[in-house]
């Protein structure tokens, strides 16, 4: 269909002047969709082709084993990841009974982080102007790749989180079509939310750092009469994304409390990361080292053999 505009012009001319004035739309259209299609197939390809992609840290390597049932002998998938919610958990778990020649793990960050580098490219292409792609694909290289190398699960939900908040700003500051503007705020609600499933304190944080930035925006937005109905359908979907975040949250601690050897673990580690976990050694004085055996409450002998 051709914009109203172009009807106007053409109306009473021929087929060939209507298909004329309409290319340079498709044309723009066209280019942002290959900016983000080349993005997301260049980017897991240079990381898997120019470099050799890793486990940032060894919380991804235990998870992985987990979901896989290979932390222990004998032991079978589990969905209780730790760090990832216990909903993404039971669907590895289950992938991973029905075969475990599939990474299954390494297949879930992929996807979420190229589902999140989709979406980030596609609103970092503003107005599909050819300078406004050029700095997407440069913003994706330098910004995404790495994320594709250096592998781990925190990023690919602070990516996930990122992109369905840049997807529903960008449904309340675009005059979009009713259709495109439902499926801005329907997918930036779910990637919120999958972010949150995945790593439910970067999504938090990704949350607070946006509202804070969107505080100096809203009086201009809401004085806007036009803007005033896409500003409150983008606030209703904000809400629905931090509701389902709570629920995510909530029902990954019930299932925690419910299960049979997992009933205190964030209690234990919260220990467990006071002695090996974002503490200068400076600040493990004998006091406080007697203080944190004292609150784990094993012998001094087991202790001691867990702290080294």
């Amino acid at each position: 269909p051709l914009p109203a505009q172009v009807h106007r012009v053409v109306r009473g001319g021929s087929r060939a002047e209507a298909v004329l004035l309409s290319a340079p739309v498709q044309m723009k259209i066209s280019a942002r969709a290959l900016a983000v299609l080349s993005t997301i197939v260049l980017l897991p390809v240079a990381a898997t082709t120019l470099f050799t992609p890793f486990y940032q840290t060894n919380d991804d390597i235990a998870m992985r084993l987990l979901a896989e049932g290979n932390f222990v002998p004998g032991d079978e998938p589990l969905p209780y990841l730790m760090f990832i919610n216990v909903i993404v958990g039971k669907l590895l778990s289950l992938a991973y009974g029905i075969t475990t020649a599939v990474p299954w793990y390494d297949v879930l960050l992929g996807a979420s982080m190229i589902g999140a580098s989709a979406a980030l490219v596609y609103v970092w292409t503003g107005s599909g102007q050819p300078f406004e792609i050029l700095g997407a694909e440069l913003l994706a290289v330098y910004f995404l790749l790495p994320m594709f190398v250096s592998v781990q699960f925190s990023l690919a939900g602070l990516a996930c989180a990122a992109a369905g908040i840049g997807l529903i700003v960008r449904a309340a500051l675009s005059d979009l079509e009713p259709r495109a503007l439902r499926l801005h705020l329907l997918l930036g609600t779910v990637l919120f939310f999958w972010g949150s499933l995945i790593r439910f304190e970067g999504a938090v944080l990704i949350a607070i750092e946006g509202i804070v930035l969107t505080l100096p925006f809203l009086p201009g937005l809401l004085r806007n009469r036009e803007e005033r109905p896409r500003v409150r359908l983008a606030a209703i979907a904000a809400c629905a994304a931090l509701l389902l975040t709570g629920l995510g949250f909530a029902t990954n601690q019930l299932a925690y409390r419910q299960a049979k050897g997992w009933q205190t673990f964030y209690a234990y580690n919260l220990l467990r990361s006071r002695l090996g976990e974002y503490i200068a050694p400076e600040r493990m004085t004998p006091e406080a080292t007697l203080k944190l055996a004292k609150d784990v409450g094993w012998s001094e002998n087991d202790f001691a053999l867990f702290r080294n």
